[in-house]
């Protein structure tokens, strides 16, 4: 029996917002903030978790989300902002958000989730786009919660840089000792025209 692969849809922030959250975790670890850091390599932006999904589905959901995403222009995402989730007063998840180009990335992800549920799954409604730096296993203590809600708060109108949105991938997530390690299964090129809001 084939084992289960554990997969997502996302999409590449490119290098340029990798250096960024690179140079933010280390102004963080700096402030004193502790948390598990996502190495600035293995940074994506999730359109799509898919869960556990069967060996044999791998192919159909490449194909439909191939075919979904064909369709949809190349574009450019601006990634701006900081916060937390599920707030600053309890932060469990450190993140950076987007600004230009939400609406292309809203598309894409309608998209994608047209096609997904053709293959059998059930409709994420609950889609709120951003890219994961950190996640803190406790709450840090009352003058380091302090400097991050702070540094964050400071940070809402930042850029962080652009990504050049022409393609989705289909990860694999292996959860090891060392860190998550994401392979790609396939990629899902968008149509050439180029559009930028």
């Amino acid at each position: 029996m084939n084992p289960l692969i554990r997969a997502f849809v996302a999409i590449d922030p490119g290098g340029e917002v990798r250096r960024a959250v690179g140079e933010l975790q280390q102004d963080l670890r700096g402030a004193g903030v502790h948390a598990t850091w996502v190495a600035p390599e293995a940074c994506h932006l999730t359109l799509r978790f898919l869960g556990d999904v069967a060996p044999d589905l791998v192919a159909p959901i490449a194909k439909a989300c191939r075919e979904a995403a064909s369709g949809l222009r190349v574009f450019d995402l601006q990634f701006m902002g900081a916060g937390a989730f599920p707030n600053l007063r309890r932060p469990r998840v450190l993140w950076l958000g987007v600004g230009g180009g939400s609406a292309a990335l809203m598309d894409l992800h309608k998209a994608i989730e047209g096609a997904l549920d053709a293959t059998g799954f059930t409709p994420d409604r609950t889609f709120s786009p951003h890219l994961t730096i950190g996640r803190l296993k406790r709450l840090p203590g009352p003058e380091v919660l302090r400097t991050l809600s702070a540094r964050l708060d400071a940070l809402r109108a930042r850029h962080f840089g652009r990504a050049h949105v022409s393609h989705a991938l289909l990860l694999r997530s292996e959860l090891l000792p060392s860190g998550p390690r994401y392979t790609a299964l396939s990629e899902f090129p968008l149509g050439s025209r180029h559009q930028a809001d």
